[in-house]
């Protein structure tokens, strides 16, 4: 015959669970204890209810992840958008506009990205798209920056934007190499050498931290003129794949290094699909390109743990695409 036990948390709670254990009772002094303490702290509660600070955390903070951020309101009034995207408008605001600062912080300025709806979805999947996507970039950005890549600092976020640091000592890897003093046709400078390396290296990282950005160019990532570091912007494509699906294609009995499904075959593939995509950025948009992508490559291979196997996958997803643009 089975009884009821009731510990003490299943009892304010309201919960129960059965037990081949006879009934035990409470001692007297539990429910007038509990009361106590309950009344107690509601007092220190109610300004947290009450005040709801806007702000979520810092990224001074090392354990933090995307189901940490609440859906916030968009500050407003919005100035005019200083650049304009595919699915979202980028705004520079005051640091005071997302959340109370201190008088020296009043003149920082932060990035705002907010994603546009788009009149052709159906409002609930519109909704449901910009919230998964927002918080998709969001996660992107926090796994980048615990793999150790610079990435903007994000201050605080809602259902529809973000908002992160603003870089402004900041100018993008494809306008520094072309501000550059070409060095002859396939000879790279030690300036673009550089930077390509530093650039590449952050990738690497990317890729050691599971997150595919999934729009590598070098618009896409600035040089600090203060520490000649990059830092990766832009999120909006990326996605974080998962690291035990190569255990879970063992279990299923196929190959782990195939192509196929969702095993570690599949994040090479995914991996060679980022680096490609970078390399041909830097054959179309630069002078020298074809050693710049060699450049990349190069240094790729030489430091990524995966190096060898990833480049492979490149050179069969270049000729995917040459396949398709002679045949369609």
């Amino acid at each position: 015959k089975k009884f009821i036990l009731v510990t003490r948390t299943q009892f304010f709670t309201h919960r129960a669970v059965t037990s081949t254990e006879p009934f035990r009772p409470l001692p007297p002094f539990v429910l007038p204890l509990s009361v106590s303490i309950h009344f107690a702290i509601l007092p220190l509660a109610i300004p947290l209810v009450v005040l709801r600070p806007r702000h979520l955390f810092t990224l001074s903070k090392s354990r933090m992840s995307a189901s940490t951020f609440r859906a916030l309101p968009l500050p407003s009034p919005l100035p005019p958008p200083i650049k304009h995207c595919a699915e979202s408008q980028i705004y520079l605001l005051p640091l005071s506009s997302v959340f109370p600062c201190t008088p020296s912080l009043s003149s920082s300025k932060v990035i705002l990205k907010h994603r546009l709806s788009k009149a052709y979805r159906h409002p609930t999947l519109d909704a449901r798209l910009i919230k998964q996507r927002t918080r998709s970039e969001i996660r992107a950005m926090v796994k980048a920056r615990r793999g150790g890549v610079r990435c903007p600092t994000i201050y605080a976020a809602g259902k529809d934007y973000i908002a992160m640091s603003y870089e402004a000592d900041g100018l993008t890897v494809r306008d520094y190499l072309n501000s550059l003093p070409s060095g002859g046709d396939g000879v790279l400078t030690e300036e673009e050498s550089k930077a390509l390396t530093t650039m590449t290296r952050a990738v690497i990282k990317l890729h050691a931290a599971n997150v595919i950005h999934g729009d590598l160019t070098t618009s896409n990532f600035l040089l600090r003129k203060e520490d000649g570091e990059v830092v990766a912007i832009d999120f909006g494509l990326s996605q974080v794949t998962s690291g035990n699906q190569q255990s879970k294609k063992r279990k299923a009995g196929a190959d782990p290094s195939s192509g196929g499904g969702g095993g570690n075959g599949n994040k090479l593939e995914m991996y060679a699909v980022d680096l490609y995509v970078l390399m041909r950025a830097l054959e179309t948009s630069h002078r020298n390109g074809a050693a710049m992508a060699m450049k990349v490559q190069q240094v790729y291979k030489e430091e990524s743990r995966e190096g060898d196997r990833t480049v492979h996958k490149v050179a069969e997803v270049r000729a995917r695409g040459r396949k398709r643009e002679c045949f369609g």
